[in-house]
């Protein structure tokens, strides 16, 4: 007897810790629980009422947890969600087949004022003896979408600026008195519709056209800036100098003033006699233009020089060269020249070949031909931006 009752007695003390342990585990969880700032909140799979429902549940809804208790839980949900839900969760009691729990969803709730709001919802099921019971975990994510609706409104508002900045920048003359002249722009990707390219041609004095193409690093609204001083400042300070080096050098110092444009750009500006054929040009770190002379083509060289932007002691050089009243002036970007099949770039090389055999015919077609064998060099992909100019004198 005595060996039974010394048993008996170490199951009891066994029994005792078991409780008190378990107790100290229901603590632990009520704790957590009640201290969670998320809702947490407890349904039977029988009837769908809400058995549980924590304090964070009460803060988010809106609810005391006796206005909610025993009923059923679409209470919490909006349209068509509250219509549905009785059916999907007879549809996973009979087909086991889950959509929504094991997973974290983002989903909207409904507040005792009326109000929806964005949660993520996490539900997890469990089986009791007294039955299968749903845990439902909800966090409220409104805050950080309406944060992230706000961004995504600046940013459409900023983009719509600069799109706007951008098509003033590119639009162009019909025509000017003594050239013909024809252009195209292609964005990259349709994400950064807007670009640091542009171009420009306008009337001078006494016969005189000047012309312009550049390129600023980057898209969005501060390329667009950027391109907006560019241009602007050119034409402003073209007037009263017939040297394209001292306008190159005052758009840069004009850059330099302006600091939140925070952009480097390269630009290439001419200036043509219409007359004569004379051109005088600087070029600020922009890819070497290509003039097609017959069955040849050239580069327009000039020496090396600073893309604007860069320092504001920089120094630009004039030079001339004779256009033929059949010659064509082709100006580019670099999304020309770096468009890529693979490792392999267009290049300089294969642009030139491209001019060298396009017939010349109707100089408003070149723009597009050029374009064409770029893009069917890389098989649609272009890496950049991509604006074409192409210049000649009227016969």
């Amino acid at each position: 007897m005595d060996g039974i009752e010394t048993i008996n007695v170490e199951l009891k003390n066994q029994l005792e810790e078991t409780r008190q342990e378990l107790e100290a585990t229901r603590i632990q969880i009520n704790t957590f629980i009640d201290n969670a700032p998320d809702a947490i909140i407890t349904i039977s799979s029988e009837d769908y009422r809400i058995t549980s429902f924590n304090p964070g549940a009460e803060n988010m809804f809106g609810y005391s947890t006796d206005e909610v208790v025993g009923k059923n839980v679409e209470m919490l949900m909006p349209e068509p969600n509250r219509s549905r839900h009785d059916g999907y969760v007879e549809h996973y009691l009979n087909t086991g087949e889950k959509r929504i729990i094991g997973r974290i969803r983002a989903e909207k709730a409904i507040r005792k004022n009326g109000e929806v709001f964005d949660i993520n919802l996490s539900v997890s099921e469990v089986d009791l003896p007294s039955g299968k019971f749903f845990n439902a975990i909800i966090r409220d994510i409104s805050a950080r979408v309406n944060a992230e609706n706000d961004l995504r409104s600046v940013l459409a508002a900023q983009q719509e600026i600069a799109r706007t900045l951008q098509e003033s920048m590119l639009t162009m003359p019909m025509s000017i008195p003594g050239v013909e002249f024809a252009h195209r722009y292609h964005s990259a990707t349709e994400s950064a519709a807007v670009g640091g390219d542009i171009y420009d041609i306008f009337e001078l004095d006494e016969g005189r056209v000047g012309f312009l193409i550049a390129d600023a690093e980057g898209h969005g609204i501060g390329a667009a800036a950027a391109t907006t001083l560019i241009k602007n400042g050119v034409r402003a300070f073209s007037i009263g100098t017939s040297s394209p080096a001292k306008v190159v050098a005052r758009t840069n110092e004009l850059i330099q003033r302006f600091p939140g444009s925070g952009k480097l750009a390269t630009m290439f500006y001419g200036e043509l006699d219409t007359q004569t054929g004379l051109v005088r040009y600087c070029n600020a770190g922009h890819p070497v233009p290509i003039i097609k002379s017959g069955d040849s083509v050239t580069e327009v060289q000039c020496g090396p020089s600073l893309p604007v932007g860069a320092f504001a002691t920089a120094e630009y050089g004039d030079c001339e060269l004779k256009l033929g009243s059949e010659d064509v002036i082709v100006l580019y970007t670099d999304g020309i020249t770096e468009a890529r099949d693979g490792n392999e770039l267009f290049g300089d090389e294969r642009l030139a070949e491209v001019i060298r055999v396009t017939e010349v015919g109707r100089l408003t077609e070149w723009p597009g031909r050029l374009f064409q064998a770029v893009t069917e060099f890389s098989k649609g992909k272009l890496s950049d931006d991509v604006a074409i100019f192409v210049l000649s004198r009227s016969t």
